[in-house]
């Protein structure tokens, strides 16, 4: 059998809330100039765009490991990082696209793909590698008005991917299932009238495999959702179950035990390969993106606080009976999860940067479970605070991931960098704003050994 739990998705609707929630954000700024680009790079101070690490992205949507040691985390513009040697070191793939890649599945350390799609021409992507992501080459063809947004794998010959189609020159869209037997050498599709797209797909094996699917209703402004089951190895399908909510992630940790989480929080669960599902919430007012699991007991779900934004983990180790949340330390949107184990998983998602008006990537690690989570992307910046003062002024920088000790970090005040620290440890750095720092509106970053997080505005007064 292959990677059990599925690669997370970021669907279409949800991918508008965001949009609409990343335009309030940049409303509340200091009213700070926003500059424009590719999200490879960020603003130097002179103004200019300098190479930034590989955490210079614009977010990343989904996850895929297979052991303790292999990941892969990919997102826009054709992202695609690695891992080798559980997280400690991170490096870009050349993808060879720069579209937005949603999800991700792995057989083993050597065979995957990564899925997604084009915004500007509207076409699909499936990507292969045979390799470890070394070289990653386009297979299929015709993926014209196609949105893909999951993947998943039973082995190197046998793998399915779901998103939807669009029908001539309409806005119509239909669920689409495309599936491969010679490991991407051929691929057909199968469409489904009665879903408007397919959000999330798992495979226990070649043979066992479940989607969900989800449609508008506009006669009652209302989503209908459905979970549909192959045993064919998606010959045919047949459905499930049915709720007036929006599926984003399935995982299934062998062909009876799995699970099924909705945008808004709800979680479902079964134990006999789906012939029943029992509904619960989830703990409070999350919004779920992704969710995974390592065996028949032992799942994960992933989202965000839907008051505070901040990040969220829930965990259950027996069999969804009890949800608790993990402490992940996060401020971030957290979209995808992967588990190789009981133990070892990531979490993927995004940070807003104010200077660059734009998502920056991040991953988070454990190595227990869940019991600690630590952050193997640069830290977050959560609030600077006063928001303003003069030069020589005590400033206060809240957030996570900026490590126990100063050492090697800085604080950069636009171009200068402060020289007199108060107190810093991983969520809180006092720091004196630098002599030479500019007058006026500037940003506020935090580098570490990880890298540069993302940046809060802050204005020097005279």
């Amino acid at each position: 059998m292959g990677q059990p739990a599925t690669p997370t998705d970021w669907p279409s609707a949800q991918r508008l809330a965001r949009g609409l929630l990343s335009l309030a954000l940049i409303l509340l700024t200091l009213g700070l100039a926003l500059p424009v680009g590719a999200s490879a790079y960020r603003p130097a101070s002179d103004g200019a765009l300098s190479p930034q690490s590989p955490w210079a992205t614009d977010g990343l949507h989904g996850v895929a490991s297979t052991d303790a040691v292999h990941g892969w985390a990919v997102g826009e513009y054709g992202t695609i990082l690695a891992t080798t040697d559980g997280g400690a070191a991170w490096s870009s793939q050349r993808s060879g696209t720069t579209e937005i890649l949603s999800g991700a599945a792995f057989s083993d350390a050597t065979h995957g793909w990564v899925v997604g799609n084009d915004y500007d021409t509207g076409a699909g992507v499936i990507l292969a590698t045979t390799d470890g992501g070394a070289t990653w080459s386009g297979q299929g063809a015709g993926w014209k008005r196609t949105d893909l947004l999951g993947v998943a794998v039973a082995d190197d010959s046998h793998g399915w991917v779901v998103g939807r189609s669009f029908e001539g020159a309409s806005s119509k869209s239909s669920g689409l299932i495309v599936t491969t037997t010679d490991g991407g050498a051929t691929w057909s599709a199968t469409r489904s009238k009665g879903v408007d797209e397919f959000t999330g797909i798992a495979f226990s094996d070649a043979t066992r495999g479940w989607v969900i699917g989800t449609s508008y209703r506009k006669a009652t402004e209302t989503w209908a959702s459905v979970i549909l089951a192959t045993t064919d190895g998606g010959v045919t399908w047949r459905k499930q179950y049915s709720i007036r909510e929006y599926f984003v992630d399935i995982a299934f940790g062998d062909a009876s035990h799995g699970w099924a989480v909705t945008a808004d929080g709800t979680i479902l669960a079964t134990t006999d390969g789906g012939s029943t599902w029992r509904k619960r919430r989830s703990l409070g007012d999350e919004l779920l993106s992704g969710v995974a699991c390592s065996d028949a007991t032992r799942c994960w779900a992933v989202g965000a606080d839907s008051g505070t934004g901040a990040g969220v983990i829930l965990a259950t180790a027996d069999g969804g009976a009890t949800w608790s949340k993990q402490r992940s330390g996060s401020h971030d949107d957290l979209l995808g999860v992967a588990f190789s184990d009981a133990t070892h998983g990531w979490v993927v998602g995004d940070l807003y940067d104010q200077a660059y008006g734009s998502d920056i990537g991040v991953i988070l690690a454990t190595t227990d479970g869940g019991v600690s989570w630590s952050r193997q992307s640069p830290g977050c910046v959560n609030k600077v605070k006063p928001a303003f003062g003069k030069r020589g002024a005590l400033v206060t920088i809240t957030g996570v991931g900026f490590g126990a000790a100063q050492a090697a970090g800085s604080v950069q005040f636009g171009s200068a960098a402060s020289t007199a620290y108060v107190a810093w440890s991983d969520v809180q750095i006092q720091c004196r704003v630098p002599a030479d720092a500019a007058f006026g509106a500037v940003y506020v970053t935090v580098t570490t050994a990880l890298g540069t997080s993302n940046a809060m505005g802050f204005r020097v007064k005279r």
